[in-house]
């Protein structure tokens, strides 16, 4: 589990998915430890941010628990559901490369 050892040892997971032909059509994203007093999302210039308070990240990161759940208002008056999940393993046939994944509680 690449992603949760980076974010134990380095404070953050960095991400990007390429949207066209040019650099620029990029969307950056991380997972960041900070002293933020809970989740937050944070979007700028095709960058977009998750700030975890530094001990929720770290003890979530430590253990079994699957996830992390929280919202915050937008600008328009509604909340914005923020989920971060560990990765599990498929329980269908899939050609995706699981070796990274989390085993699957389902399949105990």
């Amino acid at each position: 589990m690449p992603e949760i050892e980076a974010l134990k040892n380095e404070g953050k997971i960095l991400a990007s998915v390429n949207l066209g032909i040019h650099d620029e059509d990029s969307i950056h994203y991380n997972v960041t430890l900070s002293d933020v007093q809970v989740p937050v999302i944070v979007y700028e210039k095709n960058n977009i941010s998750l700030l975890l308070p530094t001990e929720q990240g770290m003890a979530w990161a430590g253990s079994n628990e699957v996830g992390i759940y929280a919202s915050q208002e937008v600008a328009d008056g509604r909340l914005l559901k923020i989920i971060l999940e560990k990765d599990f393993k498929c329980l269908d046939d899939t050609f995706e490369d699981q070796s990274i994944m989390f085993p699957n509680p389902k399949l105990a």
